[in-house]
């Protein structure tokens, strides 16, 4: 399925800038895998700055039980984390227990930079036999970790957003 957006003077009062977004999402039988895929293009003649953020919902059993693994993705130990649940965000300092993070309150989380950007982020549940398997192509600079940790009308306990 792909979806594209294009700049418009409705959107052009929002954002004064000329593009082509186009979002692709695929599902593989045989491998059981879903793939998306965002693209950003510049159809104008100006610089074109943007961020952009996939927000990724996945089941999980448990938050409590549920940890997150980062393979390739390499962060220096003490990797710099800004905590978008303060106002403002705040940065500081996190220490991944070997290569990985458990969810312990709400977090809101961005990890910028990763000394490597090709690899795989694991979600891995002591209460479920399957891990779900996230692969990165590269592209993007950062990794977030959302869950509003006790929320239970949200149904924190049931999922993570990476």
């Amino acid at each position: 399925v792909q979806y594209v957006l294009r700049d418009s003077d409705a959107t052009r009062k929002m954002w004064p800038h000329h593009f082509r977004l186009l979002s692709t999402v695929s599902i593989d039988p045989k491998t059981r895998s879903l793939s998306s895929r965002l693209e950003v293009f510049n159809t104008g003649t100006e610089p074109l700055e943007f961020t952009g953020a996939i927000h990724s919902y996945y089941a999980v059993p448990s938050v409590d039980s549920t940890e997150v693994v980062f393979e390739g993705l390499l962060f220096p130990s003490g990797v710099e984390f800004i905590d978008r649940t303060q106002t403002p965000a705040q940065r500081g300092k996190m220490k991944m227990e070997d290569g990985g993070f458990r969810f312990t309150e709400e977090t809101d989380t961005v990890l910028p930079k990763p000394l490597h950007t090709q690899g795989v982020v694991k979600l891995v549940s002591s209460h479920a036999p399957v891990t779900t398997v996230i692969q990165s192509s590269g592209g993007w600079e950062d990794v977030c970790l959302w869950n509003p940790y006790g929320d239970a009308k949200m149904g924190a306990d049931s999922f993570v957003c990476v």
